[in-house]
């Protein structure tokens, strides 16, 4: 199999993320797109403001739904409803700098920043920086977003596991882990989001 993708994120830094994706990209690309394409992504990675809402975020049934914070307060941000201008994109030497404004649809605005840089060795570095303004605080996530081609759905990752870990359920052995798209599905009771796999140090998807 084809091992081209191992993506990684770093939070620790304020709002920004660093995401590496290791692929065969011979050569200099001539274009963004092209180089994009040779990574089997169609765009660059997307900024990601919204998660599909956990239990623990606020009451979505009943005659208490949508009662309770701060699934509430994220609505009303309008995370849910983001929309983006045209972004700009300026070479410099060998690297791409993409800058995105998005606005919620409650009308704040978040200023994207993305420096896109071919590695000698074949890999792609992303870097993205996101200035959040402070009244919005406590986001449900700040991050990116990529779609990958469907076959490369076999999972291998350092970091806690072998089970799902949440930020407040971690407790897990460190090891290296192999799994599936499909085996990362978790059937709750009421659909919400599944799959985490929190202290990730790198992460390997393949076909």
């Amino acid at each position: 199999p084809d091992a081209g993708y191992v993506p990684s994120h770093d939070q620790a830094r304020g709002w920004s993320t660093v995401v590496h994706l290791p692929a065969r990209v011979p050569g200099p690309a001539p274009d963004l797109t092209e180089l994009l394409a040779g990574l089997g992504l169609d765009a660059p990675p997307t900024l990601a403001l919204w998660r599909a809402p956990l239990d623990n975020d606020g009451i979505q049934d009943g005659p208490f739904a949508g009662m309770a914070d701060p699934l509430r307060r994220w609505r009303a941000w309008g995370l849910d409803r983001l929309t983006a201008d045209q972004p700009t994109v300026r070479r410099r030497g060998g690297a791409w700098t993409r800058r995105t404004t998005w606005t919620t649809a409650a009308g704040h605005t978040i200023e994207h920043r993305q420096t896109i840089t071919p590695q000698p060795d074949g890999r792609v570095h992303f870097f993205d920086d996101v200035q959040v303004p402070v009244e919005l605080h406590d986001l449900p996530r700040v991050g990116v977003w990529f779609t990958l081609p469907a076959a490369r759905d076999r999972l291998r990752w350092y970091g806690p596991g072998p089970w799902e870990t949440m930020p407040d359920r971690r407790n897990a052995p460190l090891g290296v882990w192999r799994s599936t798209v499909a085996e990362e599905l978790v059937d709750y009771p009421w659909p919400q989001h599944h799959g985490s796999h929190v202290d990730t140090r790198w992460l390997e998807l393949t076909d």
